[in-house]
């Protein structure tokens, strides 16, 4: 039996893979390891029932169906099923190679699902991909933290090396290379010759100081070590005094506000949700209206007329209403689309009815 977890899987792979024969996919979600002790197990024995079910009414290959049902009720020895890191898995499988199966983990909770046809079934790892992972940076004068952080969960990250811990270790540093207030108080550069120091004392300035090199030195550690978007969590004051420093760094412009240096993972992981589902919905929202402003040869929101232009080619983008996204229809056009190097957006939105809508090249 071979199990291929695949965490960074992008859902365009799919379209270009060569299959044949039957192919299987399962969605189950999971309940955190400790919240339920056994209840992931009753998922996937639910799952396996269900299963096997379907592939009653859909082969007479016995043999490959109780071979894929044996491997499939192996997942929970291991350690991915065992200690739960995510909130739900996508499972997908050959019938004709039962015991070679991709375990998709997913950043947000499926709808337990079993499809068995000529494709595997996508609209859930659609609906998957449209949530960024992001690195969330909790910024405090008395510690820094670091999350790798999406819908569905947050995972601390160990500083690296080169990372100040605090702003204390900070200023010791600089303290001890020679950092001296009172000379950064005689050289302060007056921009108005009316203006004057005057009241302005040298601790003042070095304070400020000791922030912004805080700043910069945790804007070069995010720099050189991670690529994700940077979401920033803190009091406003000091995230705006970080953005300064860091013009650079692909800094989200929504934030989290407030002093996060002491609360719950599990406060922290609905205030993550939260925000990244709102500016989903406005990325979705921003495209959906871009393609509604489309002349109409430029659109099509005939389902048939859709599934023709996407085999040709020409559907740049595709809106799938979430409620009526599940039918093997619409994953297929999905599949299509994404062949031909299109985008396929699963819309939750009370402002669009759907059911589906094509924005085309040409």
């Amino acid at each position: 039996m071979t199990v291929t977890l695949q965490k960074d899987f992008d859902v365009k792979e799919l379209a270009h893979r060569e299959t044949k024969g039957l192919l299987v996919s399962l969605y189950m979600g999971l309940e955190p390891t400790g919240a339920n002790p056994g209840a992931n197990r009753i998922r996937l024995k639910n799952l396996l029932a269900q299963t096997e079910t379907i592939l009653e009414e859909r082969t007479m290959d016995n043999q490959a169906k109780n071979a894929l049902l044996e491997s499939l009720g192996k997942l929970n020895e291991y350690k991915f099923f065992m200690e739960t890191k995510y909130p739900g898995l996508g499972i997908l499988v050959e019938l004709d190679k039962p015991e070679d199966l991709t375990v998709l983990p997913l950043r947000i909770q499926p709808e337990t699902r079993v499809s068995v046809g000529e494709n595997f079934f996508l609209t859930p790892l659609i609906e998957d991909s449209m949530n960024e992972t992001v690195t969330l940076v909790s910024l405090a004068d008395n510690s820094i933290h670091l999350y790798k952080a999406h819908r569905g969960g947050v995972e601390p990250m160990e500083l690296p090396d080169n990372c100040p811990k605090d702003l204390a270790e900070v200023k010791r540093f600089e303290e001890s290379a020679g950092l001296d207030g009172n000379e950064l108080y005689k050289n302060r550069t007056v921009r108005n010759q009316t203006s004057s120091p005057h009241g302005e004392g040298p601790g003042e300035n070095l304070e400020e100081e000791f922030h912004r090199r805080y700043y910069r030195m945790i804007g070069q550690v995010l720099r050189d070590r991670f690529n994700d978007p940077i979401l920033l969590a803190g009091v406003r004051e000091k995230l705006a005094g970080f953005r300064e420093e860091n013009p650079n760094l692909d800094i989200l412009k929504r934030e989290l506000d407030g002093n996060y240096e002491h609360l719950t993972r599990d406060r922290i992981e609905a205030d993550v949700e939260k925000l990244l589902s709102e500016r989903v919905n406005e990325v979705t929202q921003e495209h959906l209206n871009s393609a509604l402003k489309q002349p109409d040869n430029l659109r099509i929101e005939d389902p048939e007329k859709l599934e023709d232009a996407a085999k040709q080619g020409r559907v740049e983008r595709l809106f799938l209403h979430q409620a009526k996204s599940t039918m093997e229809f619409y994953d297929r056009v999905a599949l299509e689309v994404l062949r031909h190097g299109g985008q396929v957006r699963i819309v939750n939105l009370e402002s669009w009815h759907g059911p589906v809508l094509g924005q085309l090249r040409w």
